[in-house]
């Protein structure tokens, strides 16, 4: 993503979130006609904002549509575009949350706004851009805008007013709890990268590090609504030589509830995730669709063991290309677009989550998240075809509570990645890093 591009997207973002407070604070709850028509204008007048903005601010040639181009975009074939990782896996989502947000905050339910979240990611392919339409923006626009949104949805409308005024789900939606915890500490990484890139192996050198994990609602009642249940965690580590951030979640579309005692909760649901990696090694998305199984036992001795098991289906995933990235010393910067380092892929996704932890002693954490992504043939680059890949994410966490909001703690993190190619050598590589970390809860 280019500057130009960030900054397009945070005018309009912060415009469209004005009109959406806005609505908030002021509108009662119109009649349904009205409530479709506010959310229609409101999505597609975002993608007017845009192109005017691409025109008019940027003198952007890709946005100087027509007739002509609308024509051709109408009547020929959809293809996966070469914009950059940062345009395609954050830009997109984070435009397709704004066509989301704006159906909520009309009252609208969840699966409307998720429908009208494709159709403004439709039309913008269509009509916003000189390019032809792409598969893979309609996908991550469209999955990971609703995943977003929803999001920002609950976390805005719990802050500001206490629950989901507005929401279309009825007040059963409203005043779910929240549990809060943001960790700051330093991490220790150490790299075994792949002859490949042009980046060093070895001790990589201290780096700061700050984190969030937010779970909302919970997971074991009934549900009247999509996301009245959802964990998102995020964690965001920099030094001067290297630099990452992550951002992992799920959430529940539906849930049935198998038991739900004081020592014995299990619940089967069906989530949908958004998850990513983005750093100055690392490009990995998932957009993923699947089924899980959570767990918690309680015993009377304040024993307390919580699990999950997502299995699910990546509708559209990336992961960086080692033979066509160049890190450039992996220093911080803004890949430029129609520049793809990266492949598309679909596949399997598996996510394990545990917590053993008792009071007196501590917890201990096990995540680990695994990705099998396939290359998509019409979309594979011939300097570098990608085949497939299996790359792996685990983090193993003990804490101890000094009070009950705050804890201490120390983490061991492992990402491989085995990445197989027709014509070139294939990629085998890890990073592990050493946390040492303080957390609030709340």
């Amino acid at each position: 993503m280019s500057l130009g591009g960030l900054a397009r997207w945070l005018t309009c973002g912060g415009l469209l979130s004005l009109v959406v407070a806005v609505q908030y604070v002021y509108a009662a709850d119109p009649p349904a006609w009205s409530q479709y028509t506010l959310a229609g204008t409101e999505l597609l007048g975002s993608n007017v904002a845009l192109s005017l903005f691409d025109r008019l601010a940027l003198d952007g040639d890709y946005a100087k549509v027509g007739l002509e181009t609308w024509k051709s975009n109408l009547t020929g074939p959809w293809i996966f575009d070469e914009d950059a990782w940062t345009t395609n896996e954050l830009g997109h989502p984070f435009q397709g949350s704004f066509y989301f947000v704006a159906g909520r905050a009309n009252g609208l339910d969840f699966w409307s706004s998720a429908a009208g979240t494709v159709l403004g990611s439709a039309t913008w392919e269509l009509f916003g851009e000189t390019g032809r339409p792409d598969i893979n923006d309609l996908v991550s626009t469209s999955l990971g805008g609703v995943t977003l949104g929803e999001i920002f949805h609950r976390i805005g409308a719990d802050a500001v007013f206490g629950g989901s005024r507005r929401s279309g789900d009825g007040p059963a939606a409203r005043g779910r709890p929240v549990s809060l915890s943001l960790e700051a500490g330093f991490v220790f990484p150490f790299l075994d990268l792949d002859a490949s890139r042009d980046a060093p192996s070895g001790y990589g050198g201290v780096a700061g590090e700050i984190g969030d994990t937010l779970i909302y609602g919970e997971p074991f009642g009934e549900h009247s609504a999509p996301f009245d249940y959802f964990e998102q965690r995020m964690n965001i580590e920099l030094s001067p030589s290297l630099w990452g951030f992550s951002f992992f979640s799920n959430g529940a579309l539906f849930t049935i509830p198998l038991a739900d005692s004081r020592r014995n909760k299990l619940a089967l649901a069906s989530c949908l995730h958004y998850d990513m990696i983005y750093s100055s090694i690392i490009e990995l998305s998932a957009n993923s669709l699947g089924l899980s199984l959570l767990t918690e036992q309680r015993s009377d001795g304040g024993l307390r063991f919580a699990g999950e098991v997502h299995l699910n289906a990546v509708v559209i995933g990336t992961n960086e290309n080692a033979y066509l990235r160049e890190l450039n010393g992996v220093q911080l910067q803004f890949a430029s677009d129609e520049n793809r380092d990266y492949d598309f892929g679909f596949g399997e996704e598996a996510k394990l989550y545990l917590d053993l932890s008792q009071p007196r002693f501590g917890s201990f954490d096990l995540e680990y998240a695994i990705f099998s992504l396939n290359g998509i043939p019409t979309a594979i680059k011939s300097d570098a075809p990608f085949e497939c890949a299996l790359i792996g994410v685990l983090r193993l966490a003990y804490e101890h509570s000094l009070s009950a909001q705050l804890s201490l703690g120390s983490a061991y993190t492992l990402y491989h990645k085995d990445a197989f190619y027709r014509s070139l050598p294939n990629v085998h590589e890890y990073i592990q890093a050493i946390t040492l970390y303080v957390k609030l809860s709340a």
